[in-house]
């Protein structure tokens, strides 16, 4: 596929992996169980939503961009650069299990363990993390 491509991916079940993409959209989406493996992806838009299963986004976050990562039950890891910026809303009501590792500012607030929000650098780009039964966790890139 073209580096430049879109990719629009949805299966019921099993496994998703995209690699070294870069167009302006990047949607994949498990409706029941498997784990979403997103690799060296520089999409202004990215979408990955499993049930049951893990998402791995190791990419960077382009100013003006929209990315949404949600999971019922499984760990979600983000990878990206640390000189990223991005408005946050992380939540994880069950398990208060977020982990922001080298991305932890003052700009951040937590709020009850269940949910963070803030802004780290400049906050040009949106980026929103729901888990309902697992982590949340941030690793620099």
């Amino acid at each position: 596929m073209p580096r430049l491509a879109n990719v629009d991916i949805e299966t019921r079940i099993g496994n998703l992996s995209v690699t070294n993409v870069g167009g302006g959209l990047v949607r994949a989406i498990i409706t029941t169980e498997g784990d979403i493996t997103l690799t060296n992806i520089s999409s202004g838009a990215v979408d990955a939503q499993n049930g049951i299963g893990d998402i791995f986004y190791d990419g960077e976050l382009r100013s003006g961009g929209q990315y949404r990562f949600t999971s019922v039950k499984g760990n979600i890891n983000l990878r990206i650069p640390f000189e990223s910026s991005f408005r946050l809303v992380a939540t994880a009501p069950s398990t208060r299990n977020i982990s922001l590792g080298s991305f932890a500012s003052p700009e951040m607030t937590f709020g009850d363990g269940r949910r963070v929000y803030g802004r780290f650098g400049g906050g040009n780009s949106s980026l929103t993390v729901t888990n309902q039964r697992g982590s949340i966790a941030f690793i620099r890139r």
